[in-house]
């Protein structure tokens, strides 16, 4: 798998499975999920592509919402899973290169299409964003991602005290380093991931100029953090993702 940047996800299909279950884990539950139906709004009927879909968790969720869902992934082993999960053919399907931009193209027109937590395993995200721009029929592409800023080459530190009243208090943070140039590193990105897979850092201006090249600007922007008391290595004044809502620049 490491030799080849693309990557053989099939063999990670079960791992992300069982970390993800129905519901994802508490990334999907407390960040991603909720970011993503936000940025959507309403999607009653609405025509919406999944794109880069895993083993199903948010194409599940939109279903529920009431839109009408497609969902497209590079591993046919991740979406063996994801269609265990859903009876009868409520979604559409489909084994789709995220790196292939014809194939995206022919997909159709959609309301809206989302991509949550995948720019970060691609070598290239230029062709998702100009397949995903013909796509669209006027509606945004939502994008949740891995913060650039928050997730790699950063150590972590905590400190704690008292304040001249005697109230302890409690700190949480990170020291950053290696930000501004693009590399790949290897990573374990779910609990008892038996092969390691890719994760590809941009900076900010890396990650937002291959989607003003296709013809988006940003509409909507959040930098997500978990809720105090959440047992996550991050504090709650550190966003480890952000999400974007985009829209074609003659919009």
């Amino acid at each position: 798998m490491m030799d080849d940047a693309r990557g053989s996800w099939d063999a990670l299909a079960d791992d992300y499975d069982r970390c993800h279950g129905d519901e994802g884990n508490d990334w999907h539950r407390l960040l991603v999920e909720p970011a993503a139906l936000a940025l959507l709004g309403d999607i009653r009927d609405r025509r919406i592509l999944d794109l880069g879909c895993g083993t199903g968790v948010l194409a599940r969720r939109l279903l529920k919402a009431g839109a009408r869902v497609v969902g497209v992934d590079g591993s046919e082993a991740f979406l063996e899973r994801a269609r265990q999960r859903v009876g009868g053919d409520e979604i559409r399907w489909a084994v789709v290169d995220a790196l292939d931009e014809r194939t995206i193209q022919s997909l159709g027109s959609f309301d809206a299409v989302v991509c949550t937590m995948v720019l970060m395993d691609l070598p290239e995200i230029s062709p998702l964003f100009r397949g995903a721009r013909r796509l669209l029929a006027g509606g945004p592409l939502i994008v949740v991602t891995a913060h650039p800023t928050f997730n790699h080459h950063v150590t972590l530190w905590s400190e704690a005290g008292e304040d001249e009243s005697g109230q302890a208090w409690n700190r949480r943070g990170v020291k950053v380093s290696d930000y501004a140039g693009s590399y790949r590193q290897p990573v374990l990105a779910v609990p008892g991931q038996q092969a390691p897979q890719w994760y590809f850092h941009r900076p900010m201006h890396e990650l937002l100029a291959p989607a003003f090249a296709a013809g988006f600007v940003i509409d909507a922007l959040q930098e997500l953090t978990f809720p105090p008391g959440s047992p996550r290595r991050f504090g709650p004044e550190i966003p480890p993702v952000l999400a974007l809502r985009l829209i074609a620049a003659n919009a």
